[in-house]
């Protein structure tokens, strides 16, 4: 069984719209629910995690929030970790996805290591990602570009909470 097959076993669809909605609920919820407990477990001062300069301006920090870092990010994270995992280890195609899908997380998360919160949010978010990844790439539908989008707009969102409407 394929990591599709296995997904639209589990969601009864193989719609990539259906599954990309289903994706950005997966990352927002938890981020928003983290966003509200973190005081609560941490206490504020460990909550206010200060991710830029304060120097720069709202338009670097879009740049650097929705366009920069997910490029890089879905470069580094899924792109390069997959791509060398399933040229270069020769075991089942199955197992070597998960590998890959749960090495990139596992890397994703621990790059946001601002807090426990953002560990744990990162390795949420590093799980859809590489398994948006993985979806598209075996459906040879341009993984890099669908994961990066989706990436960007969870990003997006992050900026307008953060620097527009300052709820966090």
């Amino acid at each position: 069984m394929t990591f599709n097959q296995y997904l639209e076993k589990i969601f009864k669809t193989n719609n990539g719209y259906v599954l990309f909605s289903i994706s950005l609920l997966f990352l927002e919820v938890p981020k928003v629910i983290l966003y509200f407990i973190c005081p609560c477990i941490l206490g504020e001062p460990a909550c206010d995690v200060q991710y830029y300069e304060s120097k720069r301006t709202l338009g670097e920090i879009f740049l650097i929030t929705v366009v920069y870092g997910p490029l890089l990010e879905t470069l580094i994270f899924q792109y390069a970790i997959f791509e060398i995992f399933i040229q270069y280890i020769k075991i089942d195609p199955l197992k070597i996805n998960l590998l890959a899908l749960t090495f990139s997380a596992l890397l994703f998360g621990i790059s946001h290591s601002y807090n426990i919160l953002t560990i744990i949010n990162g390795l949420l978010a590093g799980i859809v990602y590489a398994g948006v990844y993985l979806f598209q790439r075996e459906r040879a539908n341009n993984p890099y570009l669908f994961t990066f989008f989706l990436h960007g707009l969870s990003n997006f969102i992050s900026f307008l909470m953060n620097e527009i409407f300052k709820i966090t």
